[in-house]
């Protein structure tokens, strides 16, 4: 049904609108080509990214597709290496590149979905560690939550970030001589094996020294070597 405007002639934009807005319900992927970028063509894109919907922006015509494709441009990489540089202009072979978005890599038959949530731990000596891997996440548009307040000693992890960690998919630990010593980083620690014992969080270590790893049910963690200079 085509929408009605105030003197009941036909709106034609909205109908392009809610006829866009049922294909994206149904399809698997968008390949996105001009548009406006203060039109429904920014507004498409963006609702298809917070649906996790596919999109392969084409920039050749600027618009939309062009300031999606600067916003989205270190995910695309991610999905499609040295490929995603063609994408400014109008590769041939955009319905393969739009496919190798659409199917994400399988690993023993199971389909792996790149998590969209972190929390960082870390402590107060590597902040600026902390920024760099924020600012990594953030440009890959995943969701990031850290602890930015400082603790009193004795204090226990707060309910604020018990529940920032309850809301994440992944606990990433920037793991340390300076982590080892502190208990607020040992207590998020804690809380984040609660969670991963019961399926419900995934627990990663990127290592910013050669402190070993002290707690036996981090031994077996995926760890990332990072050397980073030491504080100052």
């Amino acid at each position: 049904m085509v929408p009605a405007s105030s003197d009941n002639r036909p709106n034609l934009e909205h109908a392009w609108l809610l006829a866009q807005l049922a294909a994206l319900d149904t399809c698997h992927g968008v390949v996105a080509i001009g548009g406006k970028s203060d039109g429904t063509a920014s507004l498409l894109l963006s609702l298809a990214s917070t649906r996790r919907v596919p999109v392969l922006p084409l920039g050749f015509l600027g618009g939309a597709a062009a300031a999606h494709l600067d916003r989205h441009r270190y995910e695309l990489s991610d999905a499609l290496g040295h490929d995603a540089d063609r994408l400014s202009g109008a590769p041939r072979d955009a319905v393969f590149l739009l496919e190798r978005l659409v199917e994400p890599k399988a690993v023993d038959g199971s389909k792996i979905v790149p998590p969209r949530r972190f929390f960082i731990s870390y402590p107060r000596e590597r902040s600026a560690a902390a920024d760099q891997v924020e600012a990594l996440l953030r440009r890959r548009n995943a969701e990031v939550f850290r602890d930015d307040d400082s603790f009193e000693v004795g204090a226990e992890i707060t309910g604020e970030i018990r529940r920032n960690i309850v809301r994440s998919y992944v606990f990433l630990a920037l793991y340390c001589r300076e982590f080892m010593l502190s208990p607020w980083c040992f207590d998020e620690l804690e809380f984040a094996f609660e969670r991963s014992g019961n399926g419900l969080l995934r627990i990663a270590l990127l290592c910013l020294d050669d402190s070993r790893v002290v707690p036996p049910q981090a031994r077996t963690l995926a760890a990332y070597r990072n050397r980073c200079s030491a504080p100052t």
